[in-house]
């Protein structure tokens, strides 16, 4: 049998040694996936924390849209913005639930929906991804009329995060308006 030379540790092989070489055995072992922590988005509105609904389309629009205001119209609803021929009402929920409001000059502007059910919600920040474990039970006091339309409240780092629900709520508020 022929000796192969050896080289310090630090060289390199040549392309057909290293092809000649054993692979090493690698064992994959994945980790337990969690099925009590689900993975929603959320977004800021003073205060607030709110998620977008499950299985809900949600998209940012260009803060340059322009959102043309409505006569006679609570300040709460800000108006109207124009979304590929769709027109979307865009809401204020600083002023509905009286919350204060970041120095920020422009809002975020996120739509919820699609077509002629879609709707804008003015937001502080971009939406974030969130882990949520259990739900709080006894839910906490929630500012308005939120805690009739809440399905349920979570507690991520320090803030709360409300599974709102949003048809429910925008439904009422169409109705106090006619």
């Amino acid at each position: 049998m022929q000796e192969r030379e050896k080289k310090p540790p630090n060289a390199q092989l040549l392309p057909s040694e290293a092809l000649s070489k054993s692979r090493p055995k690698i064992r994959l072992s994945l980790a337990p996936v969690s099925t009590e922590q689900e993975v929603r988005f959320g977004f800021r509105v003073g205060e607030l924390g709110l998620l977008v609904p499950s299985g809900t389309h949600s998209e940012l629009v260009e803060p340059s849209s322009r959102i043309y205001p409505l006569p006679n119209m609570p300040i709460w609803l800000r108006g109207l913005i124009n979304l590929r021929g769709d027109l979307v009402p865009v809401f204020d929920l600083h002023n509905l639930l009286h919350l204060s409001s970041p120095a920020r000059a422009q809002p975020h502007l996120l739509v919820l929906g699609t077509g002629a059910t879609s709707l804008g919600l003015l937001v502080d920040d971009l939406p974030q991804t969130l882990y949520l474990g259990e739900a709080l039970q006894p839910p906490p006091p929630l500012p308005g009329q939120l805690g009739e339309y809440c399905r349920a409240v979570y507690g991520e780092g320090e803030m709360l995060w409300i599974d709102l629900d949003f048809d429910r709520f925008f439904r009422m508020l169409a109705k106090t308006q006619d």
